[in-house]
């Protein structure tokens, strides 16, 4: 009798075996998607699963009812479908072995032998295994990926309480804020701060790329610019440095949790302290981790790693479909060039007054999209530290941006106040075989534009530096240097 004849015994038993079946499939589908998020919690964002879900389970489940349709059979079709995800979301693995054996191999080579290795245990499961020992196969593979997912869960579940409670005393912090608020009147100069992430110091990009960038700041302070020479911050993380800088303290270090950090940085108190001054708050680049909704245009809020890889890019680098590019350079060099227009159009804060504008652009943080002149990287070579010739070619581009945004502002708006910061120099974080020094890494870049004044704010860090212009820009507040404990 063929396989596709459901006989009376088994339609007593049709319902049950589907739903095991296609359980099976599901559950083994599901286990990267959810190990990568329970691994990452307070990095990624829950609503950052669902599309990932949805298209592994949809591959999953097309490739379940195309054996279905061959082989008439449940069961066979739930243990081909297991084995085709597995090949696929472990095929990285394959490859990896594979090239360290036999590296002629190319990628059309590498594939192909995998194809032909799932061909053939499909085959084996199609001929050699009976009903009987698929039903067990496929309770095996259901109970031990959803054990693994569970255990995955179990592990986060202290993460996930401290997001909770963290977020409740979040809440209550906000509100004791804005009750104290006391509304300022008049007119204030607009204040810009500009983060220039990983763009070096003075100092560091001397001793390590052998370049002197004091030219640059010559030109800064005949704009009116004040520049250190020896700042520098409490880390070279710039999630930390950043947190510590919005909160105006040392609220969080390199060892504080990560869902701390980020519930930090989603409610920065220097915001707050703004608007209750009358401001208007806006955040250009990117911002969306700042909870400011950036002006150039649209930006995702979706975690992304070093590289700029998405959490969905992270899930498709482990299957074939990592020779397709997937991290978010496209969005990064868009929201770059965007920002810098809008800085650079003077019309957009010209006669202006009461505006406050926090901007975080990650230049020139790999990858390395432009070289000194300005003319497109190539793509293979977005992350290369290990030639200096890049990343010191996006380092240049940077400053010549730098430099045209400081004079585009001081002469449309020559009251107004410019803090143009480095969260840290280079630490070539992808590559850790290219080596700085700890302490030259957490150097930044300084520099201070206020109306034209002088402002002493020579080798104290970023986070001191805010607070120095925060004392004289708002006289009845008090904003005394601090150290980092």
């Amino acid at each position: 009798m063929s396989d596709d004849v459901i006989t009376e015994n088994e339609s007593q038993h049709f319902a049950p075996s589907w739903r095991l079946a296609l359980a099976t499939v599901l559950v083994v589908s599901a286990f990267p998607v959810f190990f990568l998020y329970f691994n990452n919690i307070g990095k990624v964002g829950l609503n950052e699963t669902v599309l990932p879900f949805l298209r592994y389970a949809a591959i999953g489940l097309s490739v379940f009812f195309v054996s279905w349709r061959c082989t008439g059979s449940v069961y066979k079709s739930s243990v081909i479908s297991a084995l085709f995800m597995l090949f696929f979301y472990n095929y990285i693995y394959i490859r990896n072995f594979t090239e360290k054996w036999m590296p002629f191999l190319r990628y059309w080579h590498v594939l192909t032998l995998v194809v032909l290795l799932f061909c053939v245990l499909a085959a084996v499961t199609i001929r050699l295994l009976r009903d009987e020992n698929l039903i067990n196969i496929c309770k095996i593979l259901f109970l031990t990926f959803f054990a693994l997912i569970a255990v995955n869960f179990i592990t986060a579940v202290p993460s996930i309480v401290n997001i909770i409670s963290l977020s409740n005393t979040g809440g209550e912090q906000n509100q004791v804020r804005n009750e104290t608020t006391v509304p300022h009147t008049g007119d204030s100069p607009n204040v810009f701060y500009l983060l220039f992430d990983e763009y070096s110091s003075i100092s560091f990009i001397k001793k390590y790329y052998n370049y002197d960038n004091i030219p640059f700041a010559r030109e800064l302070e005949e704009l009116g610019f004040n520049v250190s020479y020896s700042s520098a911050n409490d880390s070279y993380s710039t999630v930390v440095v950043t947190a510590n800088i919005i909160n105006l303290d040392y609220v969080v270090s390199e060892k504080s949790l990560p869902e701390e950090i980020s519930r930090r940085r989603g409610s920065g108190y220097l915001f707050d302290l703004f608007r209750e001054q009358g401001y208007t708050v806006m955040g250009l680049g990117e911002t969306a981790d700042y909870g400011l909704p950036p002006v150039q245009g649209s930006q995702s809020s979706a975690a992304s790693t070093v590289e700029g890889t998405t959490f969905m890019g992270l899930l498709l680098k482990n299957t074939p479909l990592y020779i397709f590019n997937f991290d978010k350079t496209n969005e990064v060099a868009e929201t770059i060039l965007q920002s810098l227009d809008y800085l650079n159009s003077k019309s957009n804060y010209e006669n202006t007054a009461n505006t406050f504008t926090f901007m975080h652009l990650k230049l020139p943080h790999q990858p390395f999209l432009f070289d000194a002149g300005s003319a497109a990287v190539p793509e293979t070579e977005w992350h290369n530290w290990k030639d200096q010739k890049y990343y010191l070619g996006y380092y240049q581009y940077a400053t010549e941006q730098m430099l045209a945004v400081a004079k585009s502002l001081v002469e449309a708006d020559p009251d107004c106040i410019v803090i143009m910061q480095s969260d840290h120099s280079a630490r070539a974080a992808s590559q850790p075989d290219v080596i700085f020094g700890e302490e030259d890494k957490c150097t930044c870049f300084n520099a201070v534009y206020y109306a034209g004044e002088e402002l002493d704010i020579e080798g104290i860090s970023g986070l001191n530096t805010v607070r120095a212009v925060l004392d004289r820009l708002f006289p009845r507040e008090h904003f005394p240097p601090i150290d980092y404990a």
